[in-house]
């Protein structure tokens, strides 16, 4: 019975994650996107082993590239997630990139 409930949270973790996906690629990259600064602050990433670790994001094309040192296999991506970190990633129409944490643990 376990087993098939961590099963169900699995798949109900990944299709929460792709429709977050959606979500941000039809609201924030129809247009393009636009980040105050050089680099893309607040993005952390993690793992299979669920610990986050301080992500370097970059956009490239409609897209945030998202890597972490130590997180060969990402599985989880979350953004802005501390209540004094202020949001520099917005679309081209100049609304900010909500936070986001689509995993369940």
């Amino acid at each position: 019975m376990r087993e098939l409930v961590e099963r169900e949270v699995e798949y109900i973790n990944a299709i929460i994650k792709l429709l977050c996906l959606i979500f941000a690629h039809m609201i924030f990259a129809e247009r393009g996107l636009m980040n105050r600064g050089d680099a893309i602050p607040h993005f952390e990433l993690a793992g299979a082993n669920r610990q986050f670790m301080p992500a370097v994001a970059f956009i490239q094309g409609n897209e945030v590239v998202v890597t972490a040192k130590g997180v060969d296999k990402a599985v989880a991506v979350r953004y802005l997630l501390s209540n004094t970190n202020m949001p520099t990633l917005f679309n081209q129409k100049g609304l900010p990139v909500n936070l986001f944490q689509p995993d369940i643990w």
